[in-house]
């Protein structure tokens, strides 16, 4: 048994090196806005588990060696809705500084560290332009999507919609130690008085976080008088 086990992290040894031949590629931009939800891609570590019988002992053994834990991450969010003036001048009024990636459709996202994550929650939970509408939590992993719901599932021209927001987040696996990587897709409809399912975010993103520093999104996008933006800070994750 143990000579199987030493062949078997010899192989695998093997296995890696062959694989990550090639130099490294760097990291890419701050932000890539994606397509639509993250598709979880292939690994070194997945394809030496396709490689082995990955439900014997020694090869989650052998895994754990090679490849170390799966790095996981808490992912604190404050989803949040803001109008008027506070809507026009989001990031200077926070303040944030300047957005790591803006869009011609409006969208900000930004990168604070941790002190300015804090008091732009303060801020908004006393800003009369502003309402924090709920504190949605989930625990992402590398190789698996996390997921959260809150609203609930209502029947509208037979068929029946999730009204609510919804969040699916990866730790995309390889990044640097000063980063981390995640990929995520948010979601917040509402109903509006006329029973049509309204979207009021709508965001698919790959993000590489410096080490210390949060997330906020909002989508700015030029709406009618009264009307709301929406965006959700991310906490620095932990």
């Amino acid at each position: 048994m143990l000579l199987y086990a030493l062949v078997l992290l010899a192989i695998g040894f093997a296995f890696v090196a062959w694989v990550r031949t090639g130099a490294k590629s760097p990291p890419g931009p701050p932000v890539t806005i994606l397509p639509g939800p993250y598709m979880l891609q292939a690994t070194d570590r997945d394809r030496f588990l396709f490689s082995f019988n990955r439900n014997s002992r020694w090869v989650s053994r052998a895994e754990n060696l090679i490849f170390g834990p799966r790095k996981s991450v808490n992912v604190f969010t404050d989803l949040f809705a803001v109008r008027g003036e506070l809507l026009t001048n989001f990031g200077s009024t926070m303040p944030l500084g300047e957005p790591v990636f803006t869009n011609a459709n409006g969208l900000g996202i930004w990168f604070p560290k941790a002190v300015d994550i804090e008091l732009a929650n303060w801020r908004l939970a006393r800003l009369t332009e502003a309402e924090v509408l709920s504190h949605p939590r989930v625990v992402a992993a590398e190789g698996f999507k996390s997921s959260v719901f809150m609203g609930q599932s209502i029947p509208i021209g037979g068929a029946t919609n999730d009204i609510g927001f919804t969040m699916e987040c990866s730790v995309v696996p390889g990044a640097p130690k000063d980063l981390t990587e995640l990929a995520l897709t948010i979601i917040q409809t509402e109903i509006t008085t006329n029973a049509v399912v309204r979207t009021n975010l709508n965001v698919s993103a790959h993000l590489r976080i410096p080490k210390g520093c949060g997330v906020v999104i909002l989508d700015g996008a030029a709406r009618g008088a009264g009307e709301k933006g929406f965006g959700m800070i991310i906490n620095p994750p932990q």
